[in-house]
């Protein structure tokens, strides 16, 4: 588990063509912190919930105005990371 967390940013990293610019009005408290091309070839983001799940779907959301999918998520002792794909 260390090691696929410890891995993480290096896979979204490989997969980012631009980092996202977190300080916008899409970004609350700068929880979206890559985005991706997701496994069905669609827009999809890496939200970082260190205020909770709840803020994560609230940034979901607003990247993603047509709606999205949940294609990950990853626990650690001080955060979680959700990874979204839009619809």
């Amino acid at each position: 588990m260390r090691i696929a967390f410890a891995l993480l940013p290096l896979l979204l990293g490989a997969c980012t063509s631009t980092p996202l610019d977190t300080s916008g009005p899409t970004a609350t408290g700068g929880s979206v912190q890559e985005e991706f091309v997701g496994p069905n070839g669609k827009q999809g983001y890496g939200l970082v919930c260190g205020r909770g799940l709840s803020a994560c779907f609230d940034d979901a959301r607003k990247v993603c105005a047509n709606g999205f999918a949940v294609v990950g998520t990853w626990k650690a002792p001080v955060f979680e990371e959700l990874l979204v794909e839009c619809k």
